[in-house]
């Protein structure tokens, strides 16, 4: 986990070790316990990393984290 986002409540941004790409997306606390869930994931190469956080990170509504994860993902 990186960070909360800015603009989403409850939200956050979370980034993995790159094995050998980097896990990078948007997760939250699922109801009633300490585990978190994926709102929108995507495999990232080393040198897409900080372009796909600043693209997570200038999102201001949830329903377009899924046009990111598909975005990401070609």
């Amino acid at each position: 986990m990186l960070a909360a986002h800015p603009a989403l409540e409850g939200v956050h941004l979370a980034m993995g070790e790159p094995v050998p790409d980097h896990r990078i997306g948007l997760v939250r606390r699922r109801p009633g316990g300490p585990v978190w869930e994926w709102i929108a994931r995507a495999e990232v190469p080393p040198e897409g990393r900080v372009a796909a956080l600043d693209d997570l990170d200038a999102l201001t509504d949830p329903a377009d984290a899924g046009e990111w994860e598909r975005a990401a993902r070609r």
